[in-house]
């Protein structure tokens, strides 16, 4: 594949840096996906080791996507970074291992509104790991709400649904509250013998949080069938429409039609929650108009480099970046 001056100055990176995983991108002007990596999360930079982590996330992935597009120097036109934390270190990260004609860092929100608007105003709710609620109003003010982390917010996150489950257990082992489903989907999920056993893995550490949160799959599962599954599953549906209607609040969208994305696995969860979602945020903003995304949060950010760069990609590159999307997948799960 060839790598010459001409062709690198016309690439496009765009780096989608979580709280379980980080997904580097590379596309030519066109829309073209020809490089995609994944390595480790690349969040909470002020924990012990946090700096190191993010190094990791962020050379891993790129160098992973350079190597599949077949590049040996690493030169963009634009490059577009997306983190939920420590920006300005992935920015200085990737300087020392790439050259950027044109570099913005930030964090995730704008990344994953573009997703579903392609760069338009609008309210994004981003439900993974963690969770937070995005707006841009045509003016061009910005406000969030969430996004507090997992000991001081992140309601309707992945993580605060999975503790939910596992506390749904308990509750019931004590015989403080009825049997649940959830108990031997919780025990399997993990493959432990019993709660005690649960307890023990998760106080010593070796259980990681993205892998406790990964356990809001087991509640998902079960929304439809187990009482204090969907119960949960509603509560935390409540509250992520509470943060995209204090957004909407925020910008003055409260009586205007506005699209509300939805972005980020927990959604996956299906009705148990998006039919408590969709009530609570239209009793509160009843002309919001809710949808998904178009684009991986990857390839929105990448999206985003091209218009850093004063381009304002058409259909054509939308479609042809949407259409990276099976290089992402096939990447993803490998």
């Amino acid at each position: 594949m060839a790598t010459g001056k001409a062709r690198a100055a016309t690439l496009f990176l765009g780096v989608d840096g979580g709280q379980t995983k980080t997904v580097a991108a590379i596309a030519t002007k066109q829309g073209e996906v020809i490089g995609v990596g994944v390595a480790g999360p690349a969040n909470h930079v002020r924990q012990r080791r946090g700096q190191a982590r993010m190094r990791r996330a962020v050379t891993g992935s790129v160098q992973a996507a350079a190597k599949m597009a077949g590049l040996r120097r690493l030169h963009f036109a634009s490059t577009y970074m997306a983190m939920t934390g420590g920006a300005e270190l992935a920015r200085q990260v990737l300087t020392e291992i790439a050259r950027c004609d044109r570099l913005k860092a930030e964090g995730d929100t704008p990344a994953a509104l573009a997703s579903v608007t392609l760069g338009k105003p609008g309210v994004v709710v981003i439900a993974g790991t963690g969770s937070a609620a995005f707006g841009i109003a045509r003016s061009g003010k910005q406000t969030v709400a969430g996004g507090w982390g997992y000991i001081m917010g992140d309601e309707g996150s992945a993580y605060r649904i999975a503790l939910q489950a596992i506390r749904a257990c308990t509750r019931a082992a004590d015989g403080r509250a009825a049997q649940t489903a959830l108990t031997d989907a919780i025990l399997e999920h993990f493959g432990t013998r019993d709660l005690a056993h649960l307890h023990r893995l998760i106080y010593s550490g070796r259980i990681s949080r993205p892998r406790i949160a990964a356990a809001a799959a087991v509640a998902g599962a079960l929304g439809h069938k187990d009482p204090e599954a969907g119960a949960i599953l509603a509560r935390a549906g409540k509250e992520l429409a509470l943060a995209a209607a204090a957004v909407i609040r925020k910008l003055a969208l409260e009586r205007k039609q506005v699209v509300v994305g939805l972005v980020g696995g927990v959604f996956r969860a299906g009705e148990p929650l998006l039919r408590p979602f969709r009530s609570e945020l239209l009793r509160r903003a009843p002309r919001a108009q809710v949808q998904w995304p178009v684009l991986a949060p990857v390839l929105a950010a990448v999206l985003l480099a091209m218009r850093e760069a004063g381009l304002r990609p058409g259909g054509r590159v939308i479609a042809n970046l949407q259409g990276g999307l099976v290089t992402l997948r096939r990447t993803c799960a490998a």
